[in-house]
């Protein structure tokens, strides 16, 4: 069990940079001139892209397990707070100095604990724009969230693949 709960962790890591993946491209190019700043860019960005697509990769070539859903529920629009917890900390951003860059690094690791722990994942605009949709399920197991390139709005037999206890990937959607 520890073992999917560190993989859950992982991936949820890589959810979390990817979905700002947007703003570290105008981070990088406003910062083009730091180098310092430019390489976390592209170090960031390559490891949540990188990470992702493995998992994603090893998911859609490993077997699943079956589950029925009963109720499906788009969660792929954005909301107002995760709107406001993107956006502000980059609206001021200035990194002239090393004390502004650690400072910085300690409210994005600061949001990222929040995002990981509360769930955010529902809303991630890097998803959206790859082809992926994300839908809150309600199974015998209770409510999860489905990461899925498939519309399982007529669908209720899904083989999915755990990340955590209420996150799955969907390898494949069966119609009823």
């Amino acid at each position: 069990m520890a073992n999917n709960h560190t993989l859950g962790v992982g991936i949820k890591f890589c959810l979390f940079i990817v979905s700002y993946f947007p703003l570290l491209v105008i981070m990088g190019i406003l910062h083009y001139d730091q180098e310092i700043v430019l390489y976390l860019v592209i170090i960031f960005a390559s490891v949540g892209f990188i990470g992702l697509g493995i998992a994603f990769y090893v998911f859609n070539h490993i077997g699943g397990i079956y589950k029925k859903s009963f109720e499906i529920k788009s969660t792929s629009k954005l909301n107002f707070e995760y709107f406001l917890a993107y956006i502000i900390p980059f609206v001021a951003l200035d990194v002239d100095s090393n004390r502004q860059l650690v400072s910085y690094f300690v409210l994005i690791t600061f949001i990222c604990i929040l995002y990981i722990r509360t769930g955010l994942l529902h809303v991630n605009p890097t998803l959206i724009l790859l082809g992926y949709n994300l839908f809150k399920i309600k199974t015998d197991d209770g409510e999860a969230l489905l990461i899925t390139k498939h519309d399982p709005e007529n669908t209720i037999n899904h083989q999915l693949i755990p990340i955590d206890r209420s996150l799955y990937f969907e390898r494949k959607s069966i119609s009823d």
